[in-house]
């Protein structure tokens, strides 16, 4: 054989050889391929769902504790962790100003501690009751607003007793007893 002949051959075998190599990548990777290329992207999509999700829970576990945080906050505030009887005086004396009721007496006692049961309550051990004897005095509409005044209060106040006397000298001025019972978290 002739060196050209020897050549068209060489060269017509490597074209059959590359058109076998294209057939090839055709038929076997190409389909391969677009299926990585969908699974990369059905990948990225559950990545960026799941990172959202992990955001979404992030969230909402702030905002729990918060809420929680908040709702312990309020609760100190309705049923303190001590007695603190300055500040239910310094309360008393704001609603009595605020109503235009005068308050001429006050005495505390203290009452027993009752102790929480465990299915009620996992975070207040016991209850203690602060028994408040007031002697108040007013015209009717002024200790009306003073009893709303207290039963609306922040502070949980149940008002046990009231006792009302009309004055003979005048009608219009009224004094009485009040009793009150407020409570507070024992530790």
């Amino acid at each position: 054989m002739k060196a050209s002949s020897k050549r068209v051959l060489s060269l017509l075998a490597s074209a059959v050889f590359i058109l076998i190599a294209i057939v090839s990548f055709v038929n076997f990777v190409q389909p391969e391929y677009q299926a990585a290329q969908k699974l990369r992207g059905e990948l990225a999509a559950k990545t960026n769902l799941y990172n959202s999700q992990k955001e979404a829970i992030t969230q909402v576990q702030q905002l729990v504790a918060k809420s929680k945080a908040s709702a312990v906050e309020s609760l100190g505030w309705a049923l303190p962790l001590k007695e603190d009887t300055a500040s239910i005086v310094d309360q008393l004396q704001a609603i009595s100003q605020a109503s235009n009721v005068s308050i001429d007496g006050l005495s505390l006692d203290y009452l027993p501690i009752v102790q929480s049961k465990k299915e009620v309550s996992s975070f207040i051990k016991g209850i203690g009751t602060l028994k408040l004897i007031l002697k108040i005095g007013g015209d009717y509409n002024s200790i009306k607003k003073f009893v709303e005044s207290i039963e609306t209060n922040v502070r949980v106040m149940d008002l046990k007793v009231l006792k009302l006397i009309v004055s003979e000298k005048n009608p219009s001025q009224i004094s009485g007893d009040l009793s009150l019972e407020t409570y507070y978290q024992v530790k």
